[in-house]
């Protein structure tokens, strides 16, 4: 089987569409060395043009970088904007400016998520375990602030319950 591409048979172009080439010694950006496969040396930008990845050393530097985004980000999101996105869950609870801090906290929860799909689009597969680490990490942290905040909640409802309970024994209404 001939696995040989022959060019006059790519499809053609529609009407009025140029490919387009970037001259050499461009001040354009380039994309580097763009994978659209997963692999595992280095060799990608990581986020902004000014880090690029070109070592093993640097590849490390990313992923542990990676797990550290990956944990602050999702801390934030599930400890603060999740909360702070839902307080308006009903029409009836939501106020003008409610519904903006509301939408704030959702659009930045967007920008976070956006940020780490960047990450793991350079398709590298350390920093995509990387990314999953510091994510299952930080939804570790969440849960046990969520559970601490539940447990302190729960040991103030019952002093507030005994407290209300002496109040009404000691006939003292507050």
């Amino acid at each position: 089987m001939d696995m040989t591409m022959n060019m006059t048979s790519a499809p053609t172009m529609m009407p009025g569409m140029e490919p387009v080439m970037m001259p050499a010694g461009s001040p354009q950006m380039h994309m580097g060395a763009m994978h659209g496969f997963f692999y595992v040396d280095p060799g990608f930008y990581y986020l902004f043009q000014g880090l690029y990845v070109a070592t093993d050393g640097a590849l490390i530097g990313a992923c542990f970088a990676s797990v550290g985004l990956a944990l602050v980000l999702t801390i934030l999101t599930g400890s603060f904007l999740k909360p702070l996105a839902n307080r308006c869950d009903t029409v009836e609870k939501a106020t003008t400016g409610g519904s903006l801090v509301s939408g704030l906290a959702h659009g930045i929860d967007c920008f976070f998520h956006y940020v780490l799909m960047l990450v793991a689009m350079t398709f590298n597969f350390g920093v995509l375990v990387s990314i999953c680490v510091g994510c299952g990490l930080g939804h570790t942290v969440n849960i046990m602030l969520a559970k601490k905040k539940n447990n302190n909640s729960s040991s103030k409802d019952e002093t507030t319950k005994e407290n209300t309970e002496l109040n009404v024994v000691s006939g003292c209404n507050h």
